[in-house]
């Protein structure tokens, strides 16, 4: 059966549903700010010169780090320079492996573990993220990262349909060759247009935040006498 879109509002055959798009504050997302930048970078201990690579995930074996870890090692190979920023938390002893993991595969401190963190939208905005897991929707770091306009990485698992940039790489789960090689070729410059590409995608808060209105209104309209 054909889903035939209608503005803020959809048909699965003759059944109607409404799609809020899982919204952010894109502003926040977007916003340009050197200073924190540095303070950030160096709080991390990640010099200029660095291209900073970053992860989003909760410790588990859904997220594939051990896959993430052996695609940077091959990354690092071609980009010497390159440090990866992993964020999340989870059982210790899952993150204890995942270190050891890092320093078997020579990584030393290129990679750093930096647990949970409450200002996402700091790291998100100041690094190119990727991610290799097999299991998984639309993330909304991704959501995120587009609107700071950044290049991602992401595996072919992730849904399509959460690219609405160019800037969007999807490889191969298992082909860690391609991520390197990918990775090492593309250009790290930011888009200068992510912003309204996020708003037209129907991403921001606000839209979401209408789209919600109009469904609560409609609803209210039609069980009203």
């Amino acid at each position: 059966m054909r889903a035939v879109r209608r503005p803020g509002r959809c048909f699965l055959g003759k059944h109607p549903f409404t799609v809020v798009p899982n919204g952010i504050d894109t502003a926040r997302f977007a916003a340009r700010d050197p200073q924190r930048r540095a303070l950030l970078r160096g709080e991390l201990g990640v010099t200029d010169q660095e291209i900073l690579f970053g992860h989003v995930g909760r410790f588990s074996d859904q997220k594939n780090h051990p896959g993430l870890l052996k695609i940077f090692a091959a990354v690092r190979t071609r980009l010497p320079k390159a440090r990866l920023v992993l964020l999340g938390g989870g059982d210790p002893a899952y993150v204890e492996k995942m270190q050891a993991l890092a320093a078997e595969l020579g990584l030393g401190d290129s990679v750093i573990f930096a647990g949970v963190r409450s200002n996402i939208q700091s790291f998100t905005t100041r690094w190119t993220p990727f991610a290799a897991q097999p299991f998984e929707g639309l993330p909304v770091v991704l959501v995120e990262a587009q609107t700071a306009g950044l290049p991602c990485f992401v595996a072919d698992t992730v849904d399509r349909g959460a690219a609405f940039t160019d800037r969007v790489k999807f490889l191969p789960l298992n082909d860690t060759a391609a991520w390197a090689n990918t990775i090492a070729a593309a250009s790290f410059r930011r888009d200068p247009q992510a912003r309204e590409k996020a708003i037209k995608a129907g991403y921001d808060i606000h839209t979401s935040a209408e789209v919600l209105q109009a469904f609560y209104l409609r609803r209210y309209a039609e069980v009203t006498p």
